[in-house]
């Protein structure tokens, strides 16, 4: 297994808006009240005015490379990423000249520089009136991840409610249900494999971070609509323990793709396990940081010492 790096000081954003640390201690109020989402199709953008606003001033006060960038270009990476959300094949609110026109009209805002992301949403609610919650919401994440991408952080995500439920089922130490991967959509519209956690079928077949998902259960995720693959991915889907999915994978260097056949599910592995290798050294392994995850580890190491280690090693991969 490949050591995997991570970046001790990258910072979570949450909808509707906490700011967490990547071992998932909360650390501060973002934006605005979990009851965020409003029912008038102009307030949902009139939110993302406040909520991507509140994004970029969070990340230039806490994310560790924040301050190095300023206002004017986490907006101008805000803006790109818009766009080629809007001129994407499968961006369905606008066809043919009122899409152009959209395009237009950010590319005018672009040019025209600031700091403000406010103008951004203007030009939104001009074109697009009768957009409803979840539409909106699509648009502000879009927005809101472009920004973040300016830090170049892949650990600093801006995650949705269900990912929320997840995360604070783990500070209370919970383990999960998941395939074991976080899938990733780059600017070429390719699903990827991201992040891989140890445990999980993904780790068990040797899933790596960059793989190309090619299809699910026999259908490519090209021809997917967005809102079916990330039902999908979040166990929303048709994934469950006793009805996998089948995932085609190509990796760079393989001559041909394969498949694998992953269950949205627990890990089946404990999430510290140790044991005492040769010349006395330890060795714990830990699956992710949770909220019981302290109490064994203490275990672990008592467990270590009574049976005579004299070094430790202590393995976080794949967290």
């Amino acid at each position: 297994m490949e050591p995997r790096s991570t970046h001790s000081q990258a910072r979570c954003l949450l909808r509707p808006g906490i700011l967490v640390t990547t071992v998932c201690v909360v650390a501060a109020l973002v934006a605005a009240p979990p009851a965020i989402l409003a029912a008038d199709p102009t307030d949902v953008l009139d939110t993302g005015k406040r909520v991507v606003t509140e994004v970029i001033d969070s990340l230039r006060r806490s994310h560790v490379d924040g301050d190095k960038f300023e206002p004017a270009e986490y907006r101008s990476a805000a803006i790109a990423a818009l766009i080629r959300h809007v001129e994407a094949p499968d961006f369905s609110l606008l066809k043919g000249k009122a899409r152009r026109d959209l395009v237009r009209d950010l590319w005018a805002e672009e040019i025209a520089g600031g700091e403000r992301v406010e103008p951004v949403f203007t030009v939104l609610q001009r074109h697009l009136p009768k957009v409803d919650d979840e539409q909106g919401w699509k648009l502000i994440d879009v927005v809101a991840r472009g920004a973040i991408s300016t830090t170049g952080d892949p650990f600093t995500q801006f995650l949705d409610q269900s990912m929320l439920g997840k995360l604070m089922k783990m500070m209370m130490g919970g383990r999960p249900s998941s395939f074991g991967f976080r899938p990733q959509r780059g600017p070429d519209r390719i699903w990827r494999v991201g992040h891989v956690s140890s445990g999980y079928d993904a780790s068990l077949f040797d899933l790596r971070s960059g793989d190309v998902i090619l299809e699910a259960n026999g259908r490519p995720l090209s021809v997917l609509p967005p809102a079916q693959i990330s039902a999908l991915f979040i166990g929303e889907g048709p994934a469950t323990d006793e009805k996998p999915v089948r995932f085609r994978i190509w990796r760079q260097g393989w001559k041909t793709s394969h498949v694998v056949t992953l269950r949205f599910r627990q890990p089946q592995s404990e999430n510290v396990s140790w044991a005492l290798l040769d010349d006395g050294v330890g060795y714990i392994r830990l699956g992710m940081f949770m909220g019981k995850v302290m109490p064994d580890v203490k275990a672990a190491l008592a467990e270590l010492h009574a049976a005579g280690m004299t070094a430790l090693i202590f393995d976080v991969r794949g967290n």
